[in-house]
């Protein structure tokens, strides 16, 4: 049976979860439409912009400016393969294409990550948009309890929402053998230069430390528009020894990578914009994977993956001298690090493998196939 997975380019993590889902799952065969070009695994059938004429693209594009309407120029495709379901990724892609699954009577799934809830869904115009397609749409895919909250809030009915966290290949679970620390601490945050993800709080975890003769080195893996904005707190800190800018690395480095450090923090927080992660961050998972125990914060559904101090410790949002606070009690213990660590290899691997989560998704599929 076949299935439409409607993908966007711009987000990585997606991709990389997505693509690995659809390889190891051989109970459906996956097709990609996709509005701008999108590398992909090879032996998935990908129809996108190179795929039909420059009349149908443009058409397409202006249909989708105006009339919010997507769907024009892949008729043909969809006639020639005849999917079962149609699988949207971010709620407003999954209202673009409402019209041609109506048209069709093809069952609809969606799947919302974050910022198509934080953002769009506090505009006027996308949550009147949000209430139609609620009616519309068969299941609502979300991350966690807290996103499958904040959409019942928005009004989608509750029947409608299924929790299938991103997942990751067990083959990737390792266990790290070695908690020892030798002089120094090592802490890593992977993530994007955005507000919220609490790098600035990292940072002034940092000066505290360094304020209490900890002897501590910070690694930030990413890139992004607040790095002067932290090169500044860092001079003025400071803490230029004990921050280290790696930029952008691949996920696939990072993840053979995680097991080199200490500990990992991500205090993610509620930006001023109303961004927020919505479910929790995908390297969360992965490192937890690594065997690394987890310094977070209660935001959004990372309560769901890091459970307090079972395999990793969670503060309030902001709250940088408690960030602190958990690096020196992680560092004076090294069965705790173990014990986090431990657990967190656990927690992966009974609720978070991509195995479970197709297994999942597989029995969601079958429910709505007539």
């Amino acid at each position: 049976m076949k299935i439409v997975n409607l993908v966007s380019p711009y987000i990585s993590p997606t991709c990389t979860w997505l693509q690995n889902t659809m390889v190891l799952n051989s109970k459906f065969e996956n097709i990609v439409f996709t509005q701008k070009k999108i590398t992909i695994q090879k032996n998935i059938l990908v129809i996108g912009p190179d795929e039909f004429n420059i009349i149908n693209f443009l058409t397409n594009r202006i249909l989708r400016k105006v009339f919010l309407i997507s769907g024009f120029g892949f008729e043909k495709y969809y006639l020639q393969h005849k999917p079962k379901i149609f699988h949207s990724h971010f709620l407003y892609e999954c209202y673009y294409w409402h019209y041609f699954t109506t048209k069709f009577k093809i069952p609809h799934v969606v799947s919302v990550y974050g910022h198509d809830i934080s953002e769009y869904g506090k505009l006027v115009k996308w949550k009147k948009r949000y209430s139609k397609i609620f009616n519309l749409i068969d299941k609502v895919i979300v991350e966690g309890p807290n996103m499958a909250n904040n959409l019942e809030k928005m009004g989608c009915p509750s029947t409608k929402v299924e929790i299938i966290p991103i997942g990751i290949d067990s083959s990737d679970i390792t266990i790290k053998k070695d908690y020892r620390i030798e002089n120094r601490i090592k802490i890593l945050q992977v993530a994007s230069f955005k507000e919220k993800k609490g790098i600035e709080y990292t940072l002034l975890a940092v000066s505290e430390a360094k304020k209490n003769n900890l002897e501590i080195d910070l690694y930030l893996i990413g890139d992004g528009e607040l790095k002067n904005k932290y090169i500044e707190i860092i001079n003025r800190e400071g803490i230029v020894e004990n921050v280290h800018f790696l930029g952008f690395v691949i996920p696939e480095i990072v993840r053979r990578t995680l097991y080199m450090y200490d500990i990992f923090i991500h205090p993610s927080v509620l930006a001023e914009n109303g961004d927020t992660e919505g479910g929790f961050p995908v390297i969360l998972t992965e490192a937890c994977a690594a065997g690394l125990p987890i310094i977070s914060t209660y935001h959004a559904d990372i309560p769901f993956i890091i459970h307090n101090e079972i395999n990793g410790i969670l503060v309030p949002e902001r709250d940088y001298v408690s960030l602190y606070e958990s690096i020196y009690k992680l560092f004076i213990n090294q069965d705790l690090r173990e014990k986090y660590g431990t657990n967190s290899i656990e927690v992966v691997r009974n609720k978070f493998t991509i195995e479970k989560q197709i297994e999942t998704l597989n029995a969601l599929y079958n429910s709505l196939i007539k």
